[in-house]
Parts: structure tokens; sequence; C-alpha cells
């Protein structure tokens, strides 16, 4: 049964919206989530990519600087060299000597630009590396949660803490579930094996002693709505304001 199946045939029984709207609230919390971390984190690759260019434009003007004095880029003391450079100048009647001296204020400005954009960049890059494993993150947890409420998992929101560590996040920050041999699948075709080898994982219709499908409801209507009504309780009991955040975001603060 796919989540949308799930969904569908809870509407259909009494009062079944509500747990339909119970499980959406769960899903669209985590949805926010990434929705939020996706914009933060273009924001943040803007920011980078103006820093960097800062940077390189700077780098630029310190090299012309370099060509102009004649004063190799590598040199360990600069103010020596411009110093030395002034000294000549001066001793060949003076020649040039202020434009030395503009030189010196030139190169002090520059080196003090190219010390804050460095700063700026690594500070940038580094904050921009953690947004991106933030939404990494969002974003195994939104496909781990929708794999294991499809195949009714019994509170999929601790499981996929559980299964966390079997979701590898690749390069292109795409998902793939390792296989305990390492082969990689897909996440919810990992999650479904994985239930399938953990069936105490799995919500069980039939309650204890309650028979074979004797009930008011049966089929999968009937097995999606007990399994709702465990969701709900589960939601409802466990309230948090990013849970109360993901209900307002599909239906609305209420009255």
């Amino acid at each position: 049964m796919t989540l949308e199946q799930l969904l569908e045939a809870l509407a259909k029984l009494p009062e079944g919206s509500k747990f339909a709207e119970a499980l959406k609230a769960l899903i669209a919390a985590k949805e926010a989530e990434l929705g939020q971390q996706k914009a933060q984190f273009k924001t943040l690759t803007k920011t980078l990519k103006d820093t960097e260019d800062k940077l390189k434009a700077t780098t630029s003007r310190l090299e012309q600087f370099h060509d102009h004095t004649g004063i190799a880029d590598d040199v360990e003391d600069l103010d020596t060299a411009l110093a030395d450079l002034k000294a000549q100048a001066e001793k060949n009647g003076g020649k040039n000597a202020p434009e030395i001296a503009q030189l010196q204020r030139d190169n002090a400005k520059l080196q003090r630009e190219l010390k804050k954009n460095t700063e700026s960049l690594a500070a940038f890059e580094k904050l921009a590396n953690e947004e991106r494993a933030k939404r990494q993150t969002s974003e195994r947890n939104r496909a781990l949660l929708s794999a294991l409420t499809e195949h009714k998992a019994i509170k999929p929101d601790q499981l996929l803490k559980i299964l966390a560590d079997k979701v590898k996040i690749n390069d292109d920050d795409s998902l793939a579930f390792l296989k305990d041999d390492g082969e990689e699948i897909e996440v919810a075709t990992g999650v479904k094996a994985w239930l399938d080898a953990n069936p105490e994982f799995v919500f069980n219709p039939q309650s204890p002693g309650a028979g074979g499908g004797g009930g008011g409801t049966g089929g999968k209507a009937g097995e999606a709505g007990a399994f709702g009504k465990a969701l709900a309780q589960q939601v409802t009991t466990q309230q948090t304001p990013s849970l109360q955040k993901g209900a307002e975001f599909y239906f609305g603060k209420g009255e």
C-alpha cells in the first residue's frame, strides 16, 4: 500500500480524515523543515560566491601592485622591501619617492582587504557546509519517514533514528540504502526489506486474541484505520512545535 492509498483509505473511515491529517502533519513537518533549509543554503551559496569574487578582485589588485613595484609576490617582509625601494628612490634624487609612499599605503590597505576577505570566505564556507549537512539530514529523514510510514512501521519517527546510519548521502545529495553486504539500493526498497526482516517493528492490525477479521471494517480499509489510529495517538501524545507547524502548513491554524 502506497502512502497515497493509505491516506485515501483513511479518508473513507469514520473520522478518518483526522487520522489522515495527523499523518500528513508528520510528513509536512519534515518537508517544511527541508524547504526552509534549502532556502538558507541558496542564500549562503550566493553570499559565498560574492565573497569569492571579492577575494579574487583583491588578489588581482595585489598582483598588479607587485608587478608595478617589481617586488616578488613571495617576499617575506614586504614593508622592508618597500622601504628599501623608497630609500633607493630618494638616493636617486627623490624620484618616485611620493609614489612609493602611496604604494606602501595601498599595500597596507590591500593586505587588510585580503585578510578580511579570506576570513570571510572561510567563515562562509564553514557555514555553507554546515547548512548543507543539515539539508542532507532533513532530506534523509524525510525519505526514511515517508518509506516507514508507507510500509506501516510502528513509530516511524523513532525508527528513522535507528535506520539513519544505513542511508548513504552521495556527493550529488542523492540517497542510497546500504544493505548488510554493502550493496546500495533505493531508500524505499531498503526500508521495506529491513521491515520484512524485522516484522516486530511493523504494525499488526490484528490485536492479540481478536481472531481473523471479525470486526466492523476489514481488508485494507480496516488495516489502514487501525494503523491511522495508532499513528494519530502517537502524534497527539508526542506533539512538538515542528509537528504543530507541519499541521498548520497543510491545514492552517484553525479557529
